[in-house]
């Protein structure tokens, strides 16, 4: 799922194995030209697609998930477009996607939020690689009530959480550069309804806080 992730969260979905593998924090490609093959066949085998042959008669993976061309900086895979059209419909519908880089992440990368796109109404595209910095550095319990879910809910819980935007994406209408460690928070989902219930104001998490020790616990 990194991987699939990380070529979504490139440019146009593509990118040499190099490039991939700097990108998520690897040392070398080779682990990347692994993975990529053996999903490849695992999907094949899921959905009994056929596997291309090799002139050495063995099967080749990647191409059931990646397209790919020779360029000039070396073999460039991009993401099949049946997979990114997955990918933003479960942005659409607001499903959470867990993330969990276990790699160190490579220092200096300018990651950006805001790209607005059209699918059926507009949209504006979240970075994955900022969410899982935000919660390496955070965790994944709320930062409003303290609620965490793998302590209620046990496994099915674990990693779960929203991350909150704190200068709301849609008031900035465009692409802007984004601090993960500064700019994004994770909360629970109760509390994240409860910061944007006002539709003229984003409440702050300052002031949610205040408002759970004034009101609520009297």
């Amino acid at each position: 799922m990194n991987v699939l992730i990380g070529f979504y969260s490139l440019n146009n979905c593509e990118a040499t194995a190099p490039k991939l593998a700097k990108y998520l924090g690897y040392n070398h490609f080779g682990p990347i030209n692994l993975i990529v093959g053996k999903m490849g066949k695992r999907v094949a085998k899921e959905l009994n697609l056929p596997l291309r042959k090799r002139e050495n008669g063995t099967e080749a993976g990647w191409d059931v998930i990646l397209e790919g061309e020779d360029q000039k900086e070396g073999f460039l895979w991009r993401l099949k477009n049946s997979i990114v059209e997955a990918f933003r419909e479960m942005e659409y519908e607001e499903m959470e996607i867990d993330i969990s880089i276990t790699e160190e992440l490579p220092k200096g990368i300018e990651l950006y939020e805001g790209l607005k796109q059209t699918i059926t109404v507009n949209k504006y595209e979240r970075n994955k690689l900022a969410r899982a910095i935000c919660l390496e550095k955070y965790g994944f319990d709320c930062k409003v009530c303290g609620f965490d879910f793998e302590d209620k809910y046990g496994e099915i819980g674990r990693e779960f959480i929203h991350v909150h935007h704190v200068k709301p994406i849609s008031e900035i209408g465009k692409e802007y550069k984004i601090n993960p460690e500064t700019d994004l928070i994770p909360v629970c989902p109760n509390c994240h309804s409860m910061i944007h219930r006002d539709k003229n104001k984003t409440m702050t998490i300052e002031e949610l806080k205040e408002k759970i020790k004034t009101e609520v616990n009297k």
